[in-house]
């Protein structure tokens, strides 16, 4: 299926933000750290996505790390090196906070100077060590004289990033996703969905049914699309009757966001 893009307003003002934030730390010479919090299914994703896919970045200067990825790596910080892209034995990276020498002259000479990270709460998962040597590795390299930008994305909670001893002498901004908050932005967000996936024929929404989903999604996002999914099927199994309520059907067999 086409992943299509839905623009909403709280989206496009943190791609924008996070977008010049990043630029700026290019132009200047500088690294710092970054957050994006937000609940399950909010759209933390597809900003991180949107952000890697820009054409307002320069070319190659940024790399894209999704941390369920980690699993297939000895450790989180060859999923890291995985993600810039290097050449060669990734095995060859140690268990420890010492940068590689191979590792410092990329750093150096390559044009990354910024690194997407999505999913970024899995970090609580590692064993202490690994978190020692991942969080050691970050705070490094996004100092002075590799200057690296990190943008991470994740279900945070408030004072985690804290934790990680970041934003000591740092550039240290969070961002939160927030769900949609009327009929009418739900309304123009599932109409969206609808189209995108050629549902028109089976699944027309009125103001009143938008409100109810607003109701019981929260108005998160993947909600939303989760809801959808389940009226286009109740509608297909239901067509051959008249005057079938499809969200109270499909409300049935849905599991409202514990958000």
């Amino acid at each position: 299926m086409k992943r299509v893009y839905l623009k909403t307003d709280f989206q496009e003002r943190i791609i924008f933000s996070c977008t010049q934030w990043i630029k700026n730390n290019i132009s200047s010479g500088r690294g710092g750290l970054l957050g994006i919090h937000g609940a399950p299914l909010s759209g933390k994703s597809i900003i991180i996505n949107r952000i890697f896919r820009l054409n307002s970045i320069p070319l190659h200067s940024t790399a894209l790390l999704d941390m369920t990825t980690h699993a297939m790596f000895y450790n989180p910080c060859q999923a890291l090196l995985h993600s810039f892209r290097i050449p060669g034995d990734i095995a060859s990276w140690p268990r420890t906070v010492v940068i590689p020498k191979f590792l410092e002259n990329y750093l150096r000479l390559s044009p990354l100077r910024a690194v997407l990270i999505d999913d970024f709460h899995l970090f609580k998962q590692f064993s202490a060590k690994d978190k020692n040597s991942f969080n050691s590795f970050i705070v490094r390299v996004s100092s002075p004289p590799y200057n690296i930008s990190f943008v991470v994305a994740g279900n945070l909670a408030s004072r985690e990033l804290q934790l990680y001893n970041w934003g000591q002498g740092k550039s240290k901004t969070i961002y939160f996703t927030s769900p949609l908050q009327t009929s009418d932005q739900v309304l123009y967000f599932a109409n969206g969905i609808i189209q995108s996936r050629n549902w028109n024929n089976n699944l027309v929404l009125s103001e009143e049914m938008a409100a109810d989903i607003n109701k019981l999604t929260k108005g998160v996002l993947g909600e939303i699309t989760k809801f959808l999914s389940l009226m286009y099927q109740e509608a297909i199994k239901q067509r051959a009757l008249t005057g079938v309520d499809l969200v109270n059907v499909s409300s049935q067999r849905y599991r409202p966001p514990d958000v």
